[in-house]
């Protein structure tokens, strides 16, 4: 069942957390459903409500900002969420979150709407909502799963945020210690490495890795041959 994007009852001068997914229910159970939706989260101040999410530049619905953010506001507003979790923020959290907001954060593909908006949640406020699906990929597919179980374990609403006291040191609600931001590499091994982070996997991916190379090299090879062999007919001429 799909819901909306848009304020709730007012919130008084909390600042509440939300974050959203939807996928095309069309696509179940097709490929698509990897690699379609979007996801995104909204933040709720003094009962107004806006949204964030990571646009690339190269997206038909946007204007290329060149060097700058591809984190867009408003974007959202008004659309469709498959699934929606909300938390309510301290002080502290509602600080970070600006931090946040105000980095300058690239659209890659190992860096897309639904790792962002698991990531800032993450940050933010300590809780894990997973985006993690098939080879390490982050769809918003599997952060709608993620949001669906939590939300059966103690459903929320823009007007009954996750308060921000019930989360200390709650593992059931899959609370996890911020961690601080590390550089990342974006050489192509690095990012072929982050795609690998399920370790029963790497035998097979190794594998595939290895019959490119070989295929790769018996190519070379055949064009080699070719090569030789119109510059022996050159010769011979």
């Amino acid at each position: 069942m799909n819901e909306t994007t848009a304020p709730g009852k007012p919130t008084g001068d909390k600042v509440v957390l939300g974050i959203h997914s939807h996928v095309d229910p069309n696509t179940e159970g097709s490929f698509n459903q990897f690699v379609d939706g979007h996801a995104w989260i909204s933040v709720t101040r003094n009962g107004r409500t806006e949204t964030y999410g990571l646009w690339p530049d190269d997206h038909p619905d946007v204007v290329d900002n060149g060097g700058g953010t591809d984190i867009r506001r408003g974007m959202e507003t008004g659309f469709p969420s498959s699934a929606s979790r909300y938390f309510e923020l301290n002080p502290e959290q509602a600080r970070k979150l600006e931090t946040a907001l105000s980095e300058n954060v690239s659209w890659r593909y190992t860096n897309t709407c639904a790792s962002w908006a698991s990531e800032t949640v993450r940050s933010v406020t300590g809780q894990r909502v997973n985006a993690d699906d098939t080879l390490g990929l982050e769809t918003p597919r599997q952060l709608i799963e993620s949001i669906r179980a939590l939300e059966r374990t103690q459903r929320t609403a823009p007007d009954a945020p996750l308060p921000a006291d019930a989360r200390a040191g709650s593992s059931s609600l899959g609370a996890v210690a911020p961690q601080p931001a590390q550089p990342m590499d974006d050489s192509v091994e690095a990012q072929l490495a982050r795609l690998i982070n399920v370790p029963q996997r790497q035998s097979a991916w190794n594998a595939q890795v290895e019959a490119h190379r070989a295929q790769f090299a018996a190519q070379e090879a055949q064009q080699a041959s070719v090569r030789d062999a119109q510059a022996e007919g050159v010769g011979r001429a």
